[in-house]
């Protein structure tokens, strides 16, 4: 299950970058169900993890022009609302150590489902092993932007995330890293 903000956030990219009809233009790719239950959302409500992967699989067939890229713009634009909104206390002293050392504390505030190992490899350098979550490739691949924006805005520099490891290609968990310079 993954929190509603998560899809009020997907919705409110959809519209501020293709207007209100690319909205409804993207419910097409939907299923009558989905748009039924997207319409009735709540930030706070608890909503299939499978709806959102088929919420972000229309976003990609409806607006994706390279592979992935409009879904890693719609996770840095949804870390940037969620620091803004919901972690804002959580964070305002933050950086990119101190999140990595609440990671576990942070997800399960909009996921839950899913159980993270995090291991330091350095000041500046962590590696995340997630089991138990969704399968689904674009949850992923949104996962590695969400991430790396959410370093940047709390003072990471050059931030790369790698999924080196993926449950969507058969391994037994989503493997993450995430490097930068403070």
């Amino acid at each position: 299950m993954a929190k509603g903000i998560g899809f009020l956030h997907v919705r409110a990219f959809v519209e501020e970058r293709f207007s209100a009809s690319g909205w409804e233009q993207l419910g097409q790719r939907l299923s009558e169900d989905d748009r039924t239950a997207l319409r009735s959302l709540t930030a706070t409500g608890w909503y299939s993890l499978a709806l959102y992967a088929r919420l972000l699989h229309a976003v990609q067939d409806t607006f994706g022009w390279d592979e992935h890229e409009i879904i890693r713009q719609q996770a840095r634009y949804q870390a940037e609302r969620d620091l803004k909104v919901i972690f804002r206390v959580f964070f305002r002293l933050a950086n990119p150590s101190y999140v990595v050392s609440k990671a576990t504390e942070f997800w399960n505030r909009l996921q839950s489902a899913g159980t993270w190992t995090i291991e330091r490899e350095g000041a500046s350098k962590v590696r995340g092993t997630l089991d138990g979550w969704g399968v689904d490739r674009l949850l992923c691949v949104e996962l590695v932007a969400y991430m790396e924006r959410l370093i940047e805005l709390v003072g990471g520099k050059n931030v790369v995330g790698e999924h080196p490891a993926c449950r969507a290609q058969g391994q037994p968990s989503c493997v993450y890293t995430l490097r930068w310079r403070e």
